[in-house]
């Protein structure tokens, strides 16, 4: 256990933060160095080594030597990892904390003063700016549009204070996140898990803000709450294609309420079959054939499943006053045409198919 703040708004607060590496020593010491330099030291940290070659505890150790690392033997993927470290905690609040992602030192002080104001909350979001460009928005809190598809609110914008309020939006970007376990019991699966595993990665955060929304828990966006992330410096590529396309079809079934879904099938539909058509463009590249792959699965459960989501009338209309229209959000993903040489600069690698079409990069790794 850190040491526990002295400031009043946090001095009764417990948090577990959760951070989920595979291999990426060096990026994770980076990211616990930050976190053990945080105003609030009322946490308990949980790290959880998805089937590292490298050794991931001894880098943990170095920075914290009381650290719970929690080890899998093969990579069970990001919702199991997440899950089996949510449970080995007890804390009133958990943080997700992506390994490739510097924090500054109000981070998880403004997020527990943020939830302490909205008791309705069952989510925080951060400010997430880029890491090389750190005047430019990469999300100040996620969005979910009319045709099926999440997005990063504010996503390639300068920050220039037009976010600074504190707000309500649909959900938390699961890479700096701050999430109420009560609100986590409350919509967790029978088996007491919080992420659905069937997604591995990828959309695992806009699931479960799904949920959270249909069971009345509201999401704030903490504008203080600063982290600056690198992106896509851990995933990418083939991998993510695959998930990205697969997992936005399968969420916008499962979880989208039928009341909602209903008077948007056609803008939905368009929605992913124009993205097919422009990755089409892109065939021979191996990350635009996974993509191919993953809507082929994501029509495959589409077709196949009767899994419905529950959201009561009230709920629903609510939600709908969150949700953007089809053109005011980007979907996630990095154009290569916004970034230039960035990505290739930085080693980004691409996906394809999960904006306007363009090879793109992923954004919420």
């Amino acid at each position: 256990m850190a040491r526990r703040s002295g400031t009043d708004v946090t001095q009764l607060t417990t948090v577990d933060v959760v951070v989920p590496t595979l291999n990426a020593s060096n990026l994770l010491r980076e990211c616990l160095i930050h976190l053990a330099r945080s105003s609030f030291q009322d946490f308990t940290l949980f790290v959880y080594d998805d089937g590292s070659t490298e050794d991931v505890a001894a880098a943990v150790r170095a920075v914290f030597p009381t650290a719970h690392v929690l080890r899998s033997e093969s990579n069970r993927g990001l919702a199991h990892g997440c899950n089996r470290a949510i449970r080995a905690g007890s804390s009133e609040f958990v943080a997700l904390l992506n390994n490739d992602v510097e924090v500054t030192t109000e981070w998880l002080c403004e997020l527990v003063a943020c939830a302490r104001r909205r008791q309705d909350a069952g989510s925080i979001a951060s400010k997430l700016l880029l890491w090389d460009r750190r005047s430019q928005i990469h999300s100040a809190g996620d969005t979910y549009s009319f045709r099926g598809v999440a997005g990063n609110r504010g996503v390639w914008m300068e920050d220039t204070g037009q976010f600074d309020s504190e707000a309500q939006v649909f959900a938390a970007c699961g890479g700096a996140a701050l999430y109420r376990r009560a609100a986590l019991n409350a919509v967790a699966f029978p088996d007491g898990s919080v992420f659905d595993e069937r997604l591995f990665m990828y959309y695992e955060d806009v699931d479960l803000a799904w949920r959270l929304q249909c069971a009345g828990f509201t999401c704030y966006f903490a504008p203080r709450a600063v982290v600056y992330h690198r992106l896509s410096s851990t995933a990418g590529g083939e991998l993510a294609s695959y998930y990205v396309a697969r997992n936005a079809l399968r969420v916008a079934h499962d979880r989208v309420p039928a009341a909602i879904r209903r008077g948007n099938r056609l803008r939905i539909a368009a929605t992913h079959a124009g993205r097919v058509l422009r990755t089409l463009t892109h065939v021979r590249e191996p990350a635009a054939r996974a993509s191919l792959s993953g809507t082929a699965a994501g029509i495959v459960h589409v077709l196949s499943s009767t899994e419905q989501a529950h959201c009561p009338r009230e709920q629903c209309e609510r939600i709908r006053g969150l949700l953007t229209h089809p053109s005011s959000e980007p979907f996630r993903g990095i154009p290569v045409a916004r970034l230039g040489n960035c990505a290739t600069a930085a080693g980004l690698r691409p996906v394809v198919g999960v904006d306007d079409g363009s090879s793109s990069s992923v954004a919420n790794a």
